[in-house]
This record gives structure tokens, C-alpha cells and sequence, in this order.
């Protein structure tokens, strides 16, 4: 489950941003934004953790992270620097889009 809302929450992300860079905002594009923004409203509300990780954790797993399972240590390491840079830069774009 851990793994399916990441890729989830991953390719909602991509589409937002892609979508909104090629200026194809749709139905489509502002739910795959709700899904990002409820992404975030969990993490701000638990510093910035999954809960799913935590718990995971907490159910004896090593590591409760999911993206160092997909992808190398480095990346996993800055996935939140690297999906928070692309996310302000599709907002900024978004609002470019709306008001222009």
C-alpha cells in the first residue's frame, strides 16, 4: 500500500507539473493537484514523516522509506528537496497560467 500511494503521489506530481508546463489544465490535473496538496497537509502535520513510514517502523521493518527501495540513496536522500523545488516551480507556473 506504502509503495502504490508513492507512485501515486509521485505521478501525480509529474502530471501536475507537466501539465501545467505545456498549458493542458483539465479536471485531470486539478485532482491530481488535490492529491499532492492532501500529501501535504499529512506531512506538515506529522513533521514532515509519512505516517505510513512511521508505521512500518513501528510494525519492525528497518527502514519504513519506500523510495530508497525504487531509487538510489542519493535521490531517496532528496526526494522531498527535489519534489518540493518541482511543485513551488509548477505553482508559480500555475499561477502564471491563471492570471496571465
Amino acid at each position: 500500500m506504502h509503495s502504490l500511494l508513492f507512485f501515486l503521489i509521485c505521478g501525480c506530481t509529474i502530471y501536475v507539473f507537466l501539465a501545467v508546463l505545456f498549458d493542458q489544465i483539465t479536471l485531470l490535473t486539478w485532482l491530481a493537484f488535490g492529491v499532492v496538496v492532501i500529501e501535504l497537509a499529512v506531512l506538515l502535520l506529522n513533521d514532515w514523516h509519512c505516517p505510513l513510514t512511521l508505521f512500518a517502523e513501528q510494525n519492525g521493518a528497518e527502514s519504513g522509506s519506500v523510495a530508497d527501495l525504487f531509487l538510489p540513496k542519493f535521490l531517496a536522500d532528496h526526494l522531498f528537496k527535489l519534489f518540493g523545488f518541482t511543485f513551488t516551480i509548477t505553482l508559480i507556473l500555475l499561477a502564471w497560467r491563471l492570471l496571465g
